[in-house]
């Protein structure tokens, strides 16, 4: 009952994508009333400053089982409490369902707790990484990092197919000790003033 075209679209297509990126929190509530999550193939929430406790009002409305189509959920800037709600949801979502968080706030107990259920993984903001999170598919920039930590999270992520590492500044020689033998794709870039042309 949010409005006859968007209710009409809800029940016309058997999947369908939720974006909640930019939305009002009024409009987010009721929208989350009318939501089949059976249907819904891909979901984004986020955290932005204009759309505030989305997290908070999702999971008051849903369980992960419901989103037995789900092959992506996406999570924009979700700070370290929205974070720590998700975890549970993340953990049950069903195996084929490819994860995305972009500028959250990760932490030792999100990456203790859910990572290995993760197939797919983007961490974007440098100022959110430490070296508890460095196991995604785009890390952005890490300075410093730790090989030796950074060895011992991968293997935890027994179900990540696609790993991207970006390092930024990175003065001293890297060694990567660590075996991921389901990798479907690597990408490695290193920029460093230390470098040599």
């Amino acid at each position: 009952n949010v409005s006859p075209c968007i209710d009409a679209a809800l029940l016309s297509y058997a999947s369908y994508q939720v974006n909640f990126k930019s939305i009002l929190k009024t409009r987010f509530d009721l929208v989350c009333r009318t939501l089949q999550p059976d249907h819904i193939i891909s979901l984004t929430l986020s955290g932005l400053d204009d759309t505030p406790k989305q997290c908070k009002i999702f999971m008051a409305h849903f369980r992960a089982e419901e989103f037995s189509k789900l092959r992506l959920f996406t999570l924009i800037k979700i700070n370290k409490q929205g974070m720590k709600k998700l975890v549970s949801f993340i953990k049950n979502l069903n195996s084929k369902c490819q994860i995305s968080l972009d500028d959250c706030d990760i932490h030792k107990i999100v990456y203790v707790q859910a990572m290995s259920q993760v197939t797919r993984l983007r961490i974007s903001d440098s100022q959110q990484v430490d070296t508890y999170s460095l196991f995604g598919i785009f890390l952005h920039p890490i300075v410093q990092s730790s090989t030796h930590k950074f060895g011992g999270i991968c293997l935890n992520v027994s179900k990540l197919q696609s790993l991207a590492v970006h390092l930024i500044n990175v003065g001293y020689q890297i060694v990567f000790a660590f075996q991921l033998p389901q990798l479907t794709r690597l990408v490695l870039k290193i920029e460093s003033e230390y470098l040599i042309d």
